[in-house]
């Protein structure tokens, strides 16, 4: 009986001096979760009200430079309470240099003269001929190297341009083109690539996008369709501009 008793003491002894859980702490953390805001899709710098907006994306800032407005992914999307930032680049990056150099955007871009072309990487204005490349941190617009301006256009889809003298494929000249034989190969319905074009020619070349595809004989390539490849001529068959050996 004693032991039972004293059993019971010891039972009951341990079952009160458990730590009690920290009721308040809990609440706390809960409630932190459920008030915390959704992000913002993307935010503006503090001083965004002294750009003032000239046409397109750019921008003249309140000190007189011009600059081109560029959405980047937030690097700290908790400490911003957004998923992109906004910014008023002033910069052109010519990476022709090593290291890269910086120039003023103002002695870049002839503002006055600037357009784009729709629903495209392109645009020019009086001096120089422009693709822009997007990525995490803005995108950056480049010169194409050695375009006319003035008779620069679209040639098909989103990233292809030409002007009298040659073809480009996202701001790359395609080497060894002669335009005044160019064909296109629009990409057939239901295929892969399809409306975008990847493959063009001239006389004795065939390129994939900007790069020439080693030994395609011109005169006898075309695109094909329901196979694993995506095209062919006399001598060999081909997938996004290589040989295809399977």
């Amino acid at each position: 009986m004693k032991a039972n008793l004293f059993f019971l003491c010891l039972v009951t002894f341990f079952s009160c001096s458990d730590k009690p859980k920290d009721i308040k702490k809990e609440n706390a953390i809960s409630t932190a979760k459920e008030s915390k805001k959704p992000l913002l899709y993307s935010k503006e710098p503090n001083d965004s009200a002294d750009y003032k907006h000239l046409k397109y994306q750019f921008y003249k800032s309140k000190s007189g430079k011009l600059c081109e407005r560029k959405i980047a992914l937030a690097r700290n999307q908790e400490k911003c309470n957004c998923e992109f930032i906004v910014i008023y680049d002033s910069n052109y990056i010519d990476y022709n240099f090593n290291p890269e150099k910086s120039i003023d955007l103002n002695d870049v871009v002839e503002i006055n003269t600037y357009v784009e072309f729709d629903k495209s990487e392109y645009s020019k204005d009086n001096k120089n001929v422009y693709c822009f490349q997007g990525n995490s941190d803005g995108g950056s617009r480049q010169i194409v190297e050695g375009a006319d301006s003035k008779t620069f256009e679209l040639l098909h889809d989103y990233a292809w341009g030409r002007d009298k003298n040659n073809v480009y494929y996202r701001g790359s000249k395609l080497e060894g083109l002669n335009i005044k034989y160019l064909k296109l190969f629009k990409p057939i319905e239901d295929s892969n690539d399809y409306p975008f074009l990847k493959y063009v020619k001239d006389s004795s070349h065939v390129f994939y996008e900007d790069n020439l595809v080693e030994g395609a004989d011109a005169k006898s390539f075309k695109l094909v369709l329901g196979r694993e490849w995506d095209s062919e001529d006399k001598n060999y068959k081909y997938l996004d501009g290589a040989r295809y050996n399977r």
